[in-house]
């Protein structure tokens, strides 16, 4: 593992360079990193919205991925079965009051994803991991039990099935993760 700032260009490129040292090609990225912001209160509103916390947000969500992948892809292209997964959100597929640039980042990153899979030869999704329990929901939704929430483990599943060479989901496949808790990620997907 390499820990790396990937709003940097030197972190993204230590992590490239990192996996260029250990890997002639690389079958799957997830682009699983994140940042929340403000969400679910008066300044996490639109016009309220802290310009501060609206462009880190977008780096971390957006431009990050962007530009980390641009250096991953060429091996990415070394590999025979290529796959990049997106982790979105369902505010980044239907907009929601007071969840800010998370949102619309989400909503970026699903529009990055879509034409990722129309430039590129290989399989591309995005997964709505749903509500997990994880630090960034505790800070959005501090008064859920997080004993209540499927975990990372729990959902782990459909990303193993991804990546699979010959997954059963067709590539710009959008999907959620809850879909396939307590699943074997080699049988078939959910109906």
């Amino acid at each position: 593992a390499v820990a790396a700032d990937i709003t940097t260009d030197a972190g993204r490129r230590s992590v490239a360079d990192a996996a260029a040292h250990r890997h002639a090609a690389l079958d799957v990225v997830v682009h699983a990193a994140g940042a929340l912001g403000p969400v679910r209160t008066e300044e996490s509103r639109l016009v309220n919205y802290p310009a501060d916390e609206w462009y880190r947000v977008f780096e971390v969500n957006v431009s990050a991925v962007h530009f980390l992948h641009q250096l991953l892809a060429p091996l990415l292209d070394g590999s025979d079965a290529p796959t990049v997964i997106g982790v979105s959100s369902s505010v980044g597929r239907e907009g929601r009051a007071e969840w800010g640039m998370y949102a619309v980042s989400k909503f970026a990153l699903e529009g990055w994803l879509e034409i990722l899979d129309d430039e590129w030869d290989g399989r591309v999704y995005s997964v709505n991991p749903g509500g997990t329990a994880t630090p960034m929901r505790a800070a959005a939704m501090p008064e859920e039990d997080p004993s209540t929430l499927p975990t990372a483990a729990d959902i782990a599943p459909l990303f193993l099935h991804l990546a699979l060479e010959t997954p059963a989901v067709p590539s710009g496949s959008k999907l959620l993760a809850r879909d396939w808790i307590g699943r074997d990620p080699f049988g078939p997907p959910p109906s």
